[in-house]
């Protein structure tokens, strides 16, 4: 037979899977999963004869269990040696609530929010009932205040579909952009449409520095920015761009000829690659923070066309700057490892740092932050890659101009 803790490993699932189905059906009068018959096991004749003693014992103790949950049990009769012995086949649970004490005290919890915020959005929306299980669903870790919210932010949205307004300039008190563009998907479920008919968000700009002695020499400016979409060209095209993770950096960095560095921050691969200069430029740096994080972006970058180089994002550089990394994230919060793959488009350098820095099992820091690395080095290194690279890209104009 099975074991009390084994019956509740599987009442837990489907609490887990089904509780908003169930408390939405309480409205909408659809199919319960509950009262519902868990089987316990039938333990055979062999058993019976040679281990009635434990057996009983286990029976007393579903019989405890039963009482103690409020449940019934359902009884079939076993034959052994001729004998009858009425044993526990099923224990039924009879409702959502009792099967929720059994999953934990924070299923009891979420049962109660879920039939208070069911009310609310009932309520207002009683015919969409076919969304009410997944609003439930998705509203189940929100406050009050943000269901109330959601109930007149998707009422308003339903009467005004296409307002083509801004997400600041709809007209609910309490209502603020994040708020709407983080809940955006559900408002528009409840609302019945399959989006909300806003104004379209602005197109990403790209901020950067110009890091040309002689161009600032001249006095022209240091720092630009470009919108994506638009018609634009830097002053000069350059023949280094540095994407740098951490804005300061960029904005910082040193002096290098014909370089450009980018503050990576915010934008998005997709920005960047759709740039000609910033993309087709002879040489393109990523500097992030060494963490898998870091190198999980310089990978997107590479799989949406740019063929960047990556700065101080391998295993050697890990362990000379090693002693000013840290297990915490900005606010304070470990840096948790995961232990997903490396990214296909790492080289073999980034997917061993990689590996040492997303390994569960490992002690070592798991993030070198991009601004512990002094400027001058990471400047003197961008020049010698400039090198290596106007090197290798002679030698192959020569074999072109042989072939």
């Amino acid at each position: 037979m099975k074991t009390v803790a084994e019956v509740e490993r599987r009442i837990r699932l489907h609490v887990t899977e089904r509780w908003a189905e169930e408390v939405a059906s309480e409205s909408t009068g659809g199919q319960k999963w509950w009262p519902r018959a868990y089987p316990l096991g039938r333990p055979d004749a062999h058993l019976l004869e040679t281990g009635f003693g434990d057996l009983i014992e286990l029976v007393d103790a579903w019989r405890t269990q039963a009482s103690g949950w409020g449940a019934d049990i359902a009884e079939k009769n076993i034959r052994a040696d001729g004998t009858a012995y009425p044993m526990p086949s099923h224990i039924i649970i009879p409702s959502i609530d009792v099967a929720s004490a059994i999953a934990g005290p924070e299923w009891t919890a979420r049962l109660a929010r879920g039939r208070e915020y069911r009310s609310i959005i009932d309520a207002h929306f009683p015919h969409r009932q076919d969304v009410l299980a997944r609003t439930i669903l998705a509203t189940a870790d929100w406050a009050r205040v943000d269901v109330e919210l959601l109930a007149q932010a998707a009422s308003w949205f339903e009467r005004h579909p296409n307002s083509g307004l801004s997400p600041r300039e709809v007209p609910l008190e309490g209502l603020h952009t994040k708020w709407l563009e983080s809940r955006t998907q559900t408002v528009a479920r409840l609302a019945g449409l399959s989006d909300l008919g806003l104004r379209p968000p602005h197109p990403s700009r790209i901020h950067f520095t110009y890091l040309d002695p002689a161009h600032l020499e001249a006095g022209n400016r240091r720092h630009d920015s470009a919108t994506v979409g638009d018609t634009f060209r830097p002053a000069y095209p350059p023949q280094i761009v540095i994407i740098c993770e951490n804005k300061d950096t960029a904005i910082h960095f040193p002096e290098v000829c014909g370089a450009i560095a980018v503050e990576g921050a915010g934008s998005g691969a997709g920005a960047f690659a759709v740039t000609d200069w910033l993309r087709e430029a002879p040489l393109v740096i990523y500097w992030g923070d060494m963490d898998a994080d870091g190198l999980r972006i310089l990978a997107q970058f590479r799989d949406a066309g740019i063929p960047a180089r990556s700065l101080f994002m391998d295993v050697a550089s890990y362990e000379r700057w090693e002693v000013y990394g840290t297990n915490s994230d900005k606010r304070g919060n470990p840096i948790a490892a995961d232990g997903r793959p490396a990214p296909a488009s790492l080289k073999d350098d980034e997917r061993a740092l990689y590996g040492l820095l997303n390994d569960p099992s490992s002690a070592r820091y798991r993030r070198v932050e991009q601004e512990r690395i002094p400027l001058d080095i990471a400047s003197d290194t961008v020049r010698r890659l400039q090198a290596q690279n106007d090197i290798q890209a002679n030698a192959a104009e020569q074999l072109s101009d042989a072939q």
